[in-house]
């Protein structure tokens, strides 16, 4: 008995929610090693809830009130989604409610998939069935499902710009709406403000390309739905703030990435594309550190590092947060584990942890005022002394380097974003040998989205998807030089969607071939 389409889609769907469920019940809690909600809202997911919260509770949108680049650093398009859930489960509930929607919302992106590998192969049988079954059990995706941070939405809000793209019909509603699509899109993840110039080349190229008045128009269109989303990012940071800031600031408005930091992140960029272990031995150790031979031009320059170093520790803000930060969050984070088992909440009404320590970056407001070893460093710090040191060094670096500044670190990123093997951390045994295998899956699955590209090289959907892999790459591995694998997660289920025609395609021409009748002998051979 053969399936229908509807039946065979119901299936894929109901598959995607049950590995995603599973993931968010059992594999989250036992892979992160903290216990739900807390597995769901570690690291930068708090940034996004308490910016949510804050404006909840407090009428302003800022994660920490201490910090003015704060009340900028969170684009607003998770935590509004966050801030729903906030208003309709209350605090205790408001992080499970997000996980449970978002398993949901990404189990049906299984149809987005379906739909958008059938218009890029309408004449595969096989092809949108293979995207389906790839993305409906795609590991690197359910991983981040139940996460509170804006991998999931912004990996669905790009499945669905390119749905939408592909589906253009030559209207301006539909212009003006992919516009607005893009926009929320960037309001998501900065990221996805690539789609910008790529939907407007689709619209220019379905229009008859730029000789045509009708494409400028289209073009017009969709950057006036854009804009008409955007614009009220900018206006509000004006209004509210008298303050022109068009994105967000670079180190988003955390307390502890202040420019003794980023600069010193960016001179350790200039020369690897590891720089957790550096940023601990400056941030946790006390005496001087051995950098790599090649670093430095000269003596003087290595005696200027370690000088750098040692005022780092002394008066860098961001430094002092980080040390801070290590040495008394384990107390904070065992005693939010005792409140999560016991189902109370994680946060105050006003935004802030509980049981966190004050010195990471999202404090009590009240009590850090009255903290005066943190006001010292907030008042008196030396991280633009720190700052334009590091910067000389690193400017250094690159004249005396000018070949391997731009190759060796965007090199070892390019590698690392195809062929990528193993975490930062090592779990020993068949832990290990999994993630091997699952990285290596991807990779695989990378290797075969090329193939197709090449391929199909033709098809202007397969430029579409080109040049936004391209983009994202060029800039992670290139300008930005730090590499999380996070980043490239939309990337990658794009790489998904030519990879399933190739394979669909491969079926295909296998069921073909068998089903095909016999051929008879020719006589001579008979």
């Amino acid at each position: 008995m053969r399936l229908s389409i509807k039946q065979g889609l119901l299936g894929l769907v109901l598959a995607a929610f049950v590995l995603r469920a599973l993931f968010t019940v059992y594999g989250a809690p036992v892979y992160i090693g903290m216990p739900a909600p807390l597995c769901y809202s570690f690291g930068d997911a708090t940034s996004y809830m308490w910016a949510a919260e804050n404006l909840i509770d407090k009428g302003h949108f800022t994660f920490d009130f201490l910090e003015p680049d704060a009340a900028f650093g969170r684009l607003p398009g998770y935590p509004l989604f966050y801030g729903l859930h906030y208003l309709l489960f209350g605090p205790v509930r408001a992080i499970y409610a997000t996980a449970w929607s978002q398993v949901v919302l990404d189990s049906l992106a299984v149809l987005l998939v379906f739909a958008i590998v059938r218009r890029l192969a309408p004449r595969s049988r096989f092809a949108p069935w293979v995207g389906a079954a790839l993305y409906a059990s795609y590991p690197f995706i359910i991983f981040w499902v139940p996460m509170v941070y804006t991998e999931l939405m912004a990996t669905d809000v790009t499945l669905l710009i390119f749905y939408a793209m592909l589906r253009y019909s030559g209207s301006g509603r539909a212009a003006f709406g992919l516009g607005l699509l893009v926009a929320v899109g960037l309001f998501t993840r900065e990221y996805l403000g690539l789609f910008l110039p790529i939907v407007l080349l689709w619209v220019v190229w379905q229009k008859g390309g730029f000789a045509r008045r009708q494409a400028w128009t289209a073009a017009v269109l969709v950057g006036l739905g854009f804009g008409a989303l955007y614009a009220t990012w900018p206006i509000r940071n004006y209004l509210s703030y008298h303050r022109i800031e068009l994105l967000k600031p670079k180190t988003a408005g955390y307390a502890s990435h202040k420019e003794d930091l980023d600069e010193y992140r960016s001179w350790v960029h200039a020369w690897t594309n590891d720089e957790n272990p550096w940023i601990e031995k400056i941030a946790e150790g006390s005496g001087p550190i051995a950098f790599p031979a090649g670093v430095f031009a000269n003596a003087t320059e290595a005696a200027r590092a370690q000088e750098l170093i040692t005022l780092a520790r002394q008066c860098g803000s961001s430094f002092f947060m980080q040390r801070e930060a290590a040495s008394s969050t384990h107390y904070g984070l065992e005693q939010e584990k005792a409140a999560a088992a016991a189902h109370l909440p994680i946060t105050g009404g006003s935004g802030q942890s509980i049981y966190r320590s004050i010195y990471t970056v999202y404090r009590d407001t009240a009590y850090m005022m009255h903290d005066s070893t943190y006001l010292h460093f907030r008042n008196h710090n030396c991280n633009a002394e720190v700052g334009a040191g590091f910067r000389a060094l690193r400017q250094s670096y690159a004249r005396q380097h000018p070949v391997g500044y731009w190759l060796h670190v965007p090199g070892s990123n390019l590698f690392k974003a195809f062929f990528k093997s193993s975490t930062n951390g090592s779990f020993g045994g068949a832990k290990d040998v999994a993630i091997r295998i699952l990285f290596g899956y991807r990779s695989l699955l990378l290797l075969v989205g090329l193939l197709a590209l090449w391929v199909h090289r033709r098809e202007p959907a397969m430029w579409a998807v080109a040049l936004f892999v391209g983009g994202m790459i060029f800039f992670i591995c290139l300008i930005m030089r730090n590499l999380e694998m996070r980043y490239l997660l939309q990337a990658d289920v794009l790489m998904l969607l030519p990879a399933a025609v190739l394979l669909g395609e491969l079926a295909d021409r296998l069921l073909n071939r068998r089903l095909a009748p016999a051929q008879p002998l020719p006589a001579e051979a008979a």
